[in-house]
């Protein structure tokens, strides 16, 4: 269950926005979209009633022993289906018809895709250190549809989003779009790889750990985006934004191969 405590005014219709959107995708259903059971209201305070889950995303990379885990072929197909998955998922988000009077409002944004809000659905019949199962996006407080003229918003209307999965446009252009979750999407997936490589030690919290150890020129606070913001002509205050050179490190020198594995079928599904 989720409880949305918000006082009166904006904050209030943020909450009452979640709910129209998973009302809304409830009307799509998809494996790898969490679905609204039921909601109501008691105290002033809605409440949202969904499928039990057995963790997130981030806690499975925590939980499971990679390393004790069977790696074989069978677990690569596991991953490359479920990111096949969510992929398409997310294109439902991205195009999402509405039976409402919302009609024209086809265009969606899930606005804070990171590990935590995609849930883990285990699926029991495999051993206990084997993360095998479903995996679903969740957490629409962010979500917002729009039509085709009003699918690029500025970043001064948009709340809420997490650091380390924000792509480069909403520090450099201020002006977000669909592809802004294409970003943090990818980003996931290469943490994915490096867990599903290296474990979470060696691989999930050590990247973290290379990521936050470059910062912008100047800056003494220690982020762990998978960008970089550099200004361009501080007098007409433009800045341009340049991948890490520790995600460059681990996507081009450390999975040269994998990547491609895992993406193809996104490729073909694309086709």
């Amino acid at each position: 269950m989720k409880e949305l405590i918000f006082p009166d005014g904006p904050s209030k219709l943020k909450g009452e926005e979640e709910i129209r959107a998973l009302k809304r995708l409830n009307n799509q259903p998809h494996e790898h979209l969490i679905r609204l059971l039921a909601c109501y209201m008691y105290d002033d305070h809605y409440h949202m009633i969904f499928p039990w889950a057995d963790g997130n995303l981030q806690e499975l990379w925590n939980l499971t022993d990679i390393h004790r885990a069977k790696r074989d072929p069978q677990l690569v197909r596991w991953m490359s289906s479920q990111v096949v998955g969510l992929a398409d998922a997310l294109l439902k988000i991205h195009r999402c018809e509405s039976s409402s009077n919302q009609q024209d409002k086809t265009y969606g944004r899930h606005g804070d895709l990171k590990p935590q809000n995609i849930l883990w659905f285990k699926d029991r019949s495999f051993p206990e250190n084997d993360p095998r199962g479903v995996l679903k996006i969740a957490d629409f407080g962010l979500t917002e549809f729009h039509n085709l003229h009003t699918v690029d918003v500025r970043i001064s209307a948009v709340l809420g989003f997490t650091d380390t999965y924000k792509a480069p446009e909403s520090e450099v252009t201020r002006v977000i779009s669909p592809q802004y979750d294409i970003w943090s999407f990818g980003c996931i997936l290469l943490q994915f790889v490096d867990w599903f490589m290296f474990g979470w030690d060696d691989g999930v919290d050590r990247f973290s750990e290379a990521r936050a150890a470059e910062s912008e020129r100047g800056s003494s606070i220690k982020n762990d985006k998978f960008h970089l913001v550099e200004t361009k002509n501080a007098r007409l205050h433009q800045f341009v934004g340049k991948m890490k050179q520790s995600v460059s490190v681990v996507s081009i020198s450390r999975f040269p191969h994998i990547l491609p594995l895992l993406t193809s079928p996104i490729r073909r599904c694309r086709e």
